[in-house]
């Protein structure tokens, strides 16, 4: 794991936020030093379908709209059944 650096070094933040405005303001967070927690439901985010898709992605799982998000945001995956 990287060390962070920035103004917001040391603020946890949950992202619960789906599409465009929640998405890219919690993507700045992380960008001056935010912990960003991304939370999706267990289908994903719908932003998931927007491509363009890489030619190596054939479940269309990593849209470009997605990754340039939610980069340097942290993510996990839970089965609470």
């Amino acid at each position: 794991m990287t060390e962070t650096s920035g103004i917001l070094k040391g603020v946890r933040v949950l992202d619960l936020s789906r599409m465009l405005s929640g998405p890219y303001c919690t993507m700045m967070l992380a960008d001056h030093g935010a912990e960003v927690i991304k939370i999706e439901s267990g289908t994903g985010d719908t932003s998931r379908a927007n491509g363009p898709f890489r030619d190596d992605d054939p479940d269309h799982l990593w849209a470009g709209y997605f990754v340039s998000l939610n980069r340097s945001k942290k993510s996990v995956t839970l089965d609470l059944k």
